[in-house]
């Protein structure tokens, strides 16, 4: 098997909204402005998984807004931009909303935090991890950037960092994120080999999960870790779920729909499933030639709002 395709998938998605600070929508009864209109429907669709849609709402409330409304709103076209699959796009809006806003405010720490997300997705690890460090400055408190942080140190090879972070992030989360944190944590016990110890672990996170994007994930690593424990049958099986249930969250055409069929591909040319493999390669690719300008190699953020 090609090893290029053979790398774990980052769980989870730690999209966090930074909302209008201190802009309030509406005061006292008046009504809504153009760009907060087209604002508000952004961010509803964007709530709603219609990333393209919320792209054409923000553009138009970016272009009527004065200074005090950009910070938030290039924020959420990261977002809409992360969700479609277009990372390069996402990095380019995070990095211009963290300009604008204060240094060591927590406006300032959320957009590093997505910046460094966007940095994740791009495979720019080294960039994330030093991101991630400056956003927890101020977000010290929440597990879901010390989880991101966990991430970056994984893919690095720093296993013992990444365990510590991965604990962190467990001490302070609370129970709809545990299972998310726990499925990385199988990533550091696979780093070190004990496959069946990081299958357990993986097991039992996606029982605990709801069903889309983060959970197809556990599923692809999971079939990974059949893999290594020479259990073809049950890898392919696995991938088969994950490839369905990715589909059915992002779409048909979406970077992890291309990075879960690389790996698929290679688990059916090891099981003697030459047709399927080569069906599976050539969708792939035919995915990723499509989103070139987009992404790195290939392969969110937080909401404060949301950070417990």
């Amino acid at each position: 098997m090609h090893n290029r395709c053979m790398q774990p998938v980052r769980i989870s998605f730690n999209i966090l909204h930074l909302a209008l600070a201190g802009v309030a929508l509406a005061q006292g009864g008046a009504a809504l402005t153009d760009w907060q209109l087209h604002y508000r429907t952004g961010e509803d669709l964007l709530g709603k998984g219609r990333a393209a849609e919320a792209r054409v709402e923000l553009e138009l409330a970016l272009a009527g807004a004065g200074i005090e409304g950009k910070g938030a709103i290039l924020d959420a076209l990261g977002r809409a931009e992360l969700e479609g699959g277009r990372y390069r796009e996402a990095k380019r809006r995070f990095e211009a909303s963290a300009a604008l806003w204060v240094p060591q405010t927590r406006p300032w720490a959320v957009a590093l935090n997505n910046l460094g997300l966007a940095c994740l997705e791009l495979q720019e690890y080294a960039h994330a991890e030093a991101l991630l460090v400056q956003a927890l400055t101020v977000l010290h408190g929440e597990a879901r950037p010390w989880q991101s942080l966990g991430q970056a140190q994984l893919f690095r090879g720093r296993t013992r960092q990444s365990a510590e972070s991965f604990q962190r992030a467990l001490s302070l989360a609370g129970p709809g994120l545990a299972p998310l944190i726990a499925s990385d944590l199988a990533g550091v016990l696979r780093a070190k080999r004990q496959y069946v110890k990081a299958a357990a672990i993986l097991e039992e996170a996606i029982a605990g999960a709801g069903a889309g994007q983060a959970r197809a994930r556990m599923r692809a690593n999971l079939g990974l870790l059949c893999v290594k424990l020479k259990d073809k049958r049950r890898a392919v099986e696995q991938l088969r779920s994950a490839l369905t249930e990715m589909e059915s969250a992002v779409g048909e055409r979406h970077p992890d729909v291309a990075a879960i069929l690389e790996i698929y591909q290679d688990v059916l040319r090891g099981a003697g499933q030459k047709p399927e493999a080569a069906a599976a390669a050539r969708r792939a690719a035919e995915i990723r030639s499509s989103f070139v300008r987009h992404t790195g190699d290939r392969r969110v953020s937080v909401d404060w709002r949301d950070l417990r």
